[in-house]
């Protein structure tokens, strides 16, 4: 079941009011799922039922994806405010210190919530932030030449290449290895986060 939170996180002007959307299934010691760059929590979806037979199971759309807006004026998207933003939404939900798993970007605020002591585990994959300058440079190109595709195609277009195996490879290829096996439904949503 989704949901959403809202809570206060710091700022050089004070408290803004972060909204996060996440999805919360599961019993036992509490498992935060942090999402990669481009994507939304759903990315989660083909292992959740098998982890939340053992864990309380957090799903949540980073701010800026699927279905959490942007942070608020006055909060600055780096590694400081996730910080404050993710252990602020593990109080609000009444989660200590969690494990925590990670893909891409959601994999370098795992290590980074691991490193300030907010995680009980961290289980980071392909973690972002390993890169030289030059592989920082062309990494952050290519995303926001993704991030200005999708914001211009007309979603009548998205939803048509969505449904062939080659028009999902032109949507997805820079992030999936074989785009052509996702779901034509996941490409849409993907796209749009």
């Amino acid at each position: 079941m989704s949901a959403t939170v809202s809570f206060p996180v710091p700022s050089p002007h004070g408290p803004r009011t972060v909204t996060l959307s996440y999805a919360r299934v599961g019993d036992g010691e509490p498992l935060l799922l942090l999402h990669g760059i481009g994507h939304h929590r759903q990315a989660w979806d083909p292992v959740i039922h098998l982890l939340a037979g053992e864990r309380d199971v957090v799903s949540v759309d980073l701010p800026g994806f699927g279905a959490s807006p942007a942070l608020p004026d006055g909060l600055r998207h780096d590694l400081p405010t996730m910080n404050a933003a993710l252990g602020a939404l593990c109080e609000t939900l009444e989660i200590d210190r969690p494990h925590v798993a990670g893909n891409s970007l959601g994999g370098l605020l795992a290590l980074e919530m691991g490193r300030e002591k907010l995680a009980r585990s961290v289980t980071a994959l392909s973690p972002a932030g390993f890169w030289t300058e030059a592989e920082r440079r062309y990494a952050f190109g290519v995303l926001q030449g993704m991030r200005a595709v999708a914001r211009h195609t007309p979603l009548p277009l998205v939803e048509r290449l969505s449904r062939t195996a080659a028009g999902r490879t032109v949507l997805t290829s820079t992030i999936y290895a074989r785009p052509g096996r996702r779901s034509p439904e996941s490409v849409v949503a993907e796209t749009l986060a």
